[in-house]
C-alpha cells in the first residue's frame, strides 16, 4: 500500500469546506480504484484512506483553534484547481500541457488557441442531440462533453463565444477568461465573488494573447512562453501542483521534492529496460509524470536542470525560479547565486537532505 500512500495527500487546508473535502475525496477514491487490482489487501487500503482523512480534519481543526474557533478562521479567497469538478480540470490539464509556450515553429499561442467549439449532436426522436467540443482548429483529440464545459462557464473561468471561419460559416464555442487564464497559469485565482477585471496576476499575459502581441517579459528575463512547449509543461506542472505550491507540502518543499533520481523499468513489450528519471520523493501532484532522455535534453539545454551525479539531477536555481515566480534570467545573465529566490532554493536544498 506504499505506492497508494505516495498518490494520495490529504491536507489540511483542503478540509477547509464540505465542496472541496468532496473533490479531494473523490480524487483519492479514483485513486484507489485505478490500483484496486493491485492491491493484495483492500480493506486495509480503505482503512488507510479514512485514517488519512481522518488525520487531515484534525489537523485542520487544530489550526482552526488557533483562531479561537472554526467560524473565525479568514475565508480562503481564491479557488486552485481542486475546487473545478475533475472533467472540467481534465482540459485545463491538457492546455497546459501542449498549449503553453513556444510552437515546434517558434511561434507563442494565442487566445483562440484556449478555447472550444461545439459539433451539435443528432436528435433523435423525443430525445436532445449529444454535443461534442473539440479543441478549435483540432478534432484528433478525444470530444469533452457539455458536461465538462458548464462548470468552467459557471466558474467565469471560460465565456461564451461565437467563431467565425474563412468560409463564411460561424460555430458556437467558448473562450478562455482573464480568470481562467490566470488558473491556467499559476493554479488559482480568486474566487468570482472576489474579481475585479484586470486585476489577476496574469492580466498582461492574457492581454497580449487576446491581442496577438509579443508576451510581456522584462529586459534580460525569459518566462515559460519562450520555452518550448514541453518544456514550459514541465515548469508549469511544477508550479501549478509541486514545488511551486510550498502551501501544499506537508513541512514545506524540500530537497526530495525537486530531485530526480534514475530508475530501471522492465518492459517486455519494449524488449527490455527503459531508462527514466523520478521525483526522489513522489510528490502525490506530480507522481506518474517520468522523465524520459527525449524530455530531459530540452530541460538541460534550457538550464532548467542540472546534474549532481550519473545517478542524481536536480531543478536549477534557475529553474526553480522560474517556477515560483514565473520568471528568470535568460542564460547569459546567470551568475550563480543572484537569483531572486536563492536563499528560498537554498532552504529548499538543505532540508530533509538525506
Amino acid at each position: 500500500m506504499s505506492f497508494l500512500k505516495q498518490r494520495v495527500k490529504l491536507l489540511p487546508f483542503e478540509m477547509r469546506d464540505s465542496k472541496t473535502r468532496k473533490a479531494v475525496f473523490r480524487e483519492a477514491g479514483k485513486t484507489y480504484t485505478k490500483w484496486e487490482n493491485e492491491l493484495t489487501d483492500r480493506p486495509g487500503a480503505i482503512s488507510l484512506l479514512m485514517e488519512m482523512a481522518f488525520n487531515a480534519g484534525m489537523a485542520h481543526s487544530s489550526e482552526a483553534s488557533n483562531f479561537g474557533n472554526t467560524d473565525a478562521v479568514p475565508t480562503v479567497a481564491r479557488m486552485h484547481d481542486i475546487d473545478v469538478p475533475s472533467l472540467s480540470r481534465d482540459i485545463l490539464a491538457d492546455f497546459r500541457r501542449y498549449q503553453v509556450g513556444l510552437r515546434a515553429d517558434g511561434t507563442p499561442p494565442k487566445l483562440e488557441d484556449y478555447a472550444l467549439v461545439v459539433e451539435r449532436g443528432p436528435g433523435l426522436p423525443g430525445r436532445a442531440g449529444r454535443d461534442r467540443w473539440y479543441e478549435r482548429g483540432d478534432k484528433s483529440d478525444h470530444p469533452r462533453s457539455t458536461k465538462a464545459i458548464g462548470p468552467l462557464l459557471k466558474l467565469g473561468l471560460f465565456e461564451k463565444t461565437v467563431f467565425a471561419f474563412p468560409d463564411g460559416t460561424e460555430t458556437d464555442g467558448v473562450i478562455i477568461t482573464e480568470w481562467g487564464a490566470e488558473l491556467l497559469l499559476t493554479g488559482s485565482t480568486p474566487k468570482p465573488e472576489h474579481r475585479q477585471a484586470g486585476t489577476s496576476k496574469t492580466h498582461a499575459t492574457f492581454l497580449a494573447l487576446r491581442e496577438h502581441r509579443p508576451l510581456p517579459r522584462k529586459e534580460g528575463m525569459i518566462t515559460v512562453w519562450d520555452l518550448d512547449s514541453k518544456v514550459a509543461a514541465f515548469v508549469l506542472d511544477h508550479r501549478v501542483n509541486g514545488v511551486g505550491r510550498p502551501e501544499r507540502l506537508e513541512g514545506g518543499a524540500c530537497i526530495e521534492d525537486i530531485a530526480y533520481f534514475l530508475e530501471i523499468l522492465e518492459y517486455s513489450s519494449a524488449h527490455g529496460s527503459i531508462k527514466n528519471w523520478r521525483l526522489n520523493r513522489p510528490n502525490p501532484y506530480l507522481v506518474g509524470s517520468p522523465l524520459f532522455d527525449w524530455l530531459l535534453n530540452e530541460l538541460f539545454e534550457a538550464g532548467i536542470l542540472l546534474s549532481e551525479d550519473e545517478n542524481q539531477i536536480l531543478i536549477s536555481e534557475w529553474g526553480y525560479e522560474l517556477i515560483r515566480t514565473g520568471e528568470t534570467s535568460t542564460p547569459e545573465r546567470r551568475v550563480g547565486g543572484r537569483s531572486s529566490t536563492h536563499r528560498e532554493y537554498q532552504t529548499v536544498l538543505g532540508r530533509h537532505a538525506r
